[in-house]
């Protein structure tokens, strides 16, 4: 459950960042789902006996089984990474330190998507990636909004 600790302690050292970088109705849901991670994660050690002495580490499957309640939708994911987008045309510079930024945020994401495919076969989980595909072009519109609101050009090269 290191991912989901990761994403819950991310959000308590990035939080500002985020909130400069994501439009606000995100940065509330990706707070409150890091919030929902430390939980999940929290529970799932007790569950697990997750660093008692002399206890066994569970195997992964075992660890997403016991923290099934944990999802980080596809919309919202979605949501984030074309806020980035936008932001990278307002600060282009600074693209950089706002993906090292969402690092926490992709380790919650990652642990949902091992979550919710534990059981899954490959065709099975080839189409969540599809489902997934297809909300980035449904919240296409959402991108174009965030990138006219930014605007103007964007700014210019140094020489």
């Amino acid at each position: 459950m290191r991912l989901l600790s990761e994403f819950h302690a991310g959000s308590l050292t990035m939080a500002a960042t985020w909130q400069e970088m994501l439009a606000p109705a995100t940065v509330t849901e990706v707070l409150a789902l890091a919030e929902e991670a430390g939980a999940v994660a929290g529970t799932v050690r007790e569950r697990l006996g997750l660093g008692r002495p002399g206890s066994e580490a569970p195997s992964t499957a075992a660890m997403a089984e016991a923290a099934a309640a944990f999802m980080f939708p596809d919309d919202l994911w979605a949501r984030v990474v074309y806020d980035l987008i936008a932001g990278a045309r307002v600060a282009p510079d600074a693209v950089d330190t706002r993906v090292a930024a969402l690092v926490p945020v992709y380790f919650g994401r990652v642990a949902s998507l091992v979550i919710e495919n534990r059981e899954l076969s490959t065709d099975r989980a080839e189409a969540h990636v599809e489902r997934q595909a297809r909300e980035f072009e449904r919240l296409k519109p959402y991108l174009v909004a965030r990138w006219d609101e930014t605007g103007g050009a964007p700014a210019d090269p140094a020489p």
